[in-house]
């Protein structure tokens, strides 16, 4: 039996992510921790086998977690994340695993299998492989978190579709838009939850082709078939395909100025 810690600052994401886990027979939730204090606690009274551990809390993170483990007998962790941009990447360094918000139940389940085969090795080799792992994947990603300037510029976008990670080409997304603390890619037909900010691909897109228009919004501008004047100084882009998306007061003249369109002069 695998005993199982869930780490998350949200309730329906801890309920929602035990409940996919109630589907294995052999995996036993022992408890559940709602920041990184309490975690450490929890670690330490109830040493369970895996922890699901979010990377982004408040106070004390995933990450500052993940350093502050038992270094003598660390469990099994898998990251949980919703957006956080260095994470794709260096989980791609690791064999710790990562399980993308909203969850799906297929990669769950790979994620589990990957758990399961590691503690098939002895245990010493398991923690010390476990151990070495989580430290090249901790270095990974405060590497980057310090060098935000050395990131490349994203051509193609990871995305998540059907529990696999996709590489979309920049140019056929349209738009990017936030919802509920996602971050979901845009295209003629499909839509697609991405592992950014709004903030972290306005940096990384080709510059020129993306244009933040709104604190929840980043369009492709070779996609804007239309614009309109709305109310309170506003704008309102139509995008090939029809979607629609708003342009507030403060990033309309900037947009009108990138894109040739005369100034609006009202008072």
């Amino acid at each position: 039996m695998i005993r199982a810690l869930i780490v998350d600052d949200e309730r329906r994401a801890r309920a929602y992510l035990a409940k996919l886990v109630a589907g294995h027979a052999d995996v036993e939730i022992v408890g559940e921790a709602r920041d990184g204090r309490r975690a450490l606690e929890a670690i330490r009274d109830l040493r369970p086998d895996l922890v699901f551990l979010d990377v982004q809390m408040p106070e004390m993170n995933g990450l500052e977690v993940a350093k502050a483990l038992p270094p003598d007998d660390p469990p099994i962790v898998v990251f949980t994340t919703a957006y956080d941009q260095f994470a794709l990447a260096a989980f791609d360094l690791s064999a710790t695993d990562y399980l993308l918000k909203p969850y799906d139940g297929d990669r769950l389940s790979r994620a589990l299998d990957r758990v399961r085969e590691a503690r098939r090795g002895t245990r010493e080799g398991v923690r010390d492989e476990t151990a070495e792992r989580l430290a090249r994947l901790l270095d990974a990603l405060e590497s980057k978190a310090a060098n935000p300037a050395a990131a490349p510029i994203l051509t193609r976008v990871p995305v998540q579709a059907k529990g696999r990670i996709v590489l979309l080409d920049a140019e056929r997304i349209s738009h990017f838009a936030s919802e509920d603390r996602l971050v979901f890619a845009h295209t003629r037909d499909e839509k697609c939850l991405v592992n950014f900010t709004i903030k972290d691909l306005e940096l990384r897109l080709p510059p020129g082709v993306f244009f933040r228009v709104h604190r929840s919004y980043l369009v492709n501008l070779g996609h804007v078939r239309e614009v309109a004047p709305w109310f309170h100084g506003k704008l309102m882009l139509t995008l090939e395909g029809g979607a629609e998306v708003p342009v507030s007061e403060d990033r309309a003249p900037g947009l009108r100025s990138t894109i040739g369109l005369a100034s609006d002069d009202r008072k």
